[in-house]
């Protein structure tokens, strides 16, 4: 039985343990040398007693209820976690793009960034439906992590950066230019 359900059924019969043997304490009865400081102290039952030992005597189907709940909630706090983090990666992956790439790739994806004009090798329009399926993510993030030169490709075009030491904003920005040829 796992440490969290030994604790509960201990919080749930704790409480219940004065009223044994049809309400009678069973501590023992208080020695005249001892001191009244250390004399056991009985708890009066409450209405919710009887409760709690139903719930309690619930076998393991109950235990196996509560088990599932514990796993759905730990599993809801993780999907939150994972939710948050990938808006604020999204967040920052869009804030490089719209600094950084849009220079030469434009907002719209089309290779018509305003440094476009001045490059003797034009930068690929993310929007070209050809071009998208030409190009793995893989191939993507080496080129967006390294820089045009790793992959053969236009040594104007440089690293983004940042972008190879963090695997979650290079997955944003890959995510980003498939994005434009949806």
């Amino acid at each position: 039985m796992k440490l969290s359900t030994t604790l509960l059924l201990a919080a749930l019969l704790l409480p219940t343990l004065g009223s044994c043997g049809g309400g009678e304490s069973v501590d023992p009865p208080a020695d005249s040398d001892s001191d009244s400081a250390t004399a056991p102290v009985t708890e009066t039952v409450t209405e919710q007693a009887p409760a709690k030992i139903e719930e309690a005597a619930k076998t393991e189907s109950g235990m196996d209820q509560l088990e599932a709940l514990e796993n759905q909630a730990t599993g809801a706090v993780e999907a939150a976690k994972e939710a948050t983090k990938e808006v604020v990666i999204s967040k920052a992956a869009q804030a490089l793009f719209d600094s950084y790439c849009v220079t030469c790739h434009g907002k719209t994806g089309k290779g018509d960034g305003i440094a476009a004009a001045g490059l003797p090798v034009k930068p690929a329009s993310f929007t070209d439906a050809a071009w998208q399926a030409s190009v793995t993510d893989e191939h993507l993030a080496l080129v967006i992590a390294e820089g045009g030169a790793a992959a053969g490709k236009s040594p104007l075009m440089v690293a983004a950066p940042g972008a190879k030491d963090n695997p979650e904003l290079l997955n944003g920005l890959v995510a980003i230019v498939r994005a434009f040829g949806e």
